[in-house]
Formats: structure tokens, C-alpha cells, sequence
């Protein structure tokens, strides 16, 4: 159930936007509804040959917020509004089947950040922050697929926490608590980190739920062999590898997950971003729109 507060905010952002919508400027602009401020800025480099036709926004409110917003807009006939939203485990529970995925686009994979990792940009980054004499360029794969790993394990706790409603607090995740890095080689403490999140959960029931029937749960999730790109969340791929960046082989021991985030983005070019499907779904767009894409990659 979404909270008064959720309301208010999509209201606020639908009531001060209305007026847009109907103004001359606007009512022939393809409107892109993105998640955050970083979408934003990342679609708009993508489609900037375009931003006389394409108006990109975001409520700063997250997926839910995104779609009912567009809709909302909808609903007053404004034809020309679409959003863009992170797949997150809709593919694995279904839930991507109650959308109408004509006006509601979304992610390749989990979220744009996995989104960007499966099209070769994580090389970039691995070569940029790098000390070779430590490592070597042939690392650069061993590390990715080791930090996948353990994001993997994060994913399913929580695609676990989401179908049986645990209810436990993964904003209270600290990564360096449980994981240990050695060179590119890496440890999860899941028991540990099972046993934080409970701690931190005030709205988990232990008079229902415990630390082996969650276990239980995750070991019966990961034998489901689910794809990686689908389970593992990007932030969590992000900070895993600003922890391995704390060690000897890193230019920079500062770099965090917001760096790394926006490195991903940057370096993603509209070339390079046209082998996902999401690209592809937005050329068709613009094609629907009667706006020229034959000079798009």
C-alpha cells in the first residue's frame, strides 16, 4: 500500500507539471519519465541530437511513482508521455506482465547500472582505477564475475525478502561488514549478514520467520539457477567494487559508489548503449512520433 505521503508527491509532480502538457512548446515532444536526476542526465546524453524533440523528467520518486504519474498523464489524453523504469525481479515473479509495456519501458536487466555492465563498459572502468603492476588487464573479467558472485547472493535475500515478505531492511546494509576482499578475490559472511539485517528490522517477526527459514528460502532460490543480470542490483555491484578499490591495486582508494555509478553512465555512448533492447525500444518511439532516426546508431 502506498502512503499519503507517496500520493502527495506523485499529485504534486502530476499538478505542477499538468500545465506543460498543454503548452505549445511541449504538446508535440515525446516526454521520457525517468526514476531519478541520474536517468535523466544519462538519456539525455544518449538522445542529446534530439533535445529540441524530447523532453526528459523525473518525480525524484522511484519506479511506482514513475508509472502511476504516467498514466495519470495519460488519462488527461496527453498521448505522448512514456516512462522508464528498472526491471528489478519483475521478469523472475511476473510482475512485468501487469504493465503496459507500449508506454512503460524498462531495463534490459535488473537496472541500468547491470544494464550498462553487460555492454562492455566495466573494462573502462577496471583500466581507468587500475595499478597494472599489481593486476593485469587479463584480471579485469575474474574480478567482474567474483564481485558478481557475491552480488548474486545479496539478490536472492532479497527477491527472497520480496516474495515471503520478511520485511527486512536492506537500507541498512553496510557491505564492507560482511564482505572480505583480497586482491580480486572475494568473501560473503551471509550468516552475518542474515543476522545484521534481522537485527536492524524492526518490522521482521521472529515469532514467524528465523535465520534458517530465510536460509532455507535463499538455498531454494539459488538452485532456480536464475540469471545473474536479473537478480544482481547495480548499487550492490557499485559498492562491492569501490570496497576492492580500497586495496593496493587502486589509483584511487576514495572512489565510492557514487563515482562509480556516474563513471558507468559516462562512459556508456549512444553507440554502445544502441545494443540494448531498451534502445531499441525507444528508437521505435521516436519512429511512431514521425521523428527521423536514420542518423541514430
Amino acid at each position: 500500500m502506498r502512503s499519503l505521503q507517496q500520493e502527495s508527491s506523485e499529485l504534486s509532480w502530476v499538478d505542477k507539471n499538468r500545465l506543460i502538457f498543454n503548452h505549445a512548446s511541449t504538446e508535440n515532444k515525446i516526454v521520457l519519465l525517468v526514476e531519478g536526476d541520474s536517468d535523466r542526465r544519462f538519456f539525455y546524453k544518449i538522445f542529446k541530437c534530439y533535445s529540441e524533440q524530447i523532453l526528459i523528467e523525473s518525480p525524484d520518486s522511484g519506479k511506482p511513482e514513475v508509472i502511476n504519474a504516467v498514466n495519470k498523464i495519460r488519462s488527461l489524453e496527453h498521448k505522448n508521455i512514456y516512462g522508464i523504469c528498472d526491471t528489478d525481479f519483475d521478469y523472475i515473479t511476473g510482475k512485468i506482465d501487469n504493465y503496459d509495456r507500449n508506454i512503460i519501458l524498462f531495463t534490459d536487466f535488473h537496472d541500468l547500472e547491470v544494464t550498462l555492465l553487460t555492454l562492455d563498459i566495466f573494462d573502462d572502468i577496471y583500466t581507468e582505477y587500475t595499478i597494472f603492476d599489481i593486476l593485469t588487464p587479463n584480471d579485469a573479467n575474474s574480478l567482474k564475475e567474483n564481485i558478481f558472485n557475491i552480488s548474486y547472493d545479496i539478490g536472492l535475500l532479497k527477491l527472497a525478502n520480496e516474495k515471503e515478505n520478511f520485511n527486512l531492511n536492506f537500507k541498512s546494509l553496510v557491505h564492507n561488514k560482511y564482505i572480505s576482499a583480497d586482491g580480486i578475490n572475494l568473501t560473503l559472511d551471509i550468516d552475518f549478514l542474515i543476522d545484521d539485517l534481522i537485527s536492524k528490522s524492526p518490522r521482521f517477526n521472529n515469532e514467524i520467520y528465523s535465520k534458517m527459514y530465510i536460509l532455507e528460502k535463499y538455498s531454494l532460490l539459488k538452485i532456480a539457477g536464475y540469471d545473474k543480470h536479473h537478480i544482481c542490483n547495480g548499487h550492490d555491484f557499485c559498492e562491492i567494487l569501490s570496497l576492492c578499490y580500497r586495496q593496493d591495486f587502486s589509483k584511487d582508494k576514495n572512489l565510492n559508489r557514487n563515482k562509480i555509478e556516474s563513471d558507468l553512465r559516462l562512459t556508456c555512448t549512444d553507440t554502445r548503449f544502441s545494443k540494448s533492447n531498451l534502445y531499441n525500444l525507444l528508437k521505435n518511439i521516436l519512429s511512431k512520433h514521425n521523428i527521423d532516426v536514420s542518423t541514430l546508431p
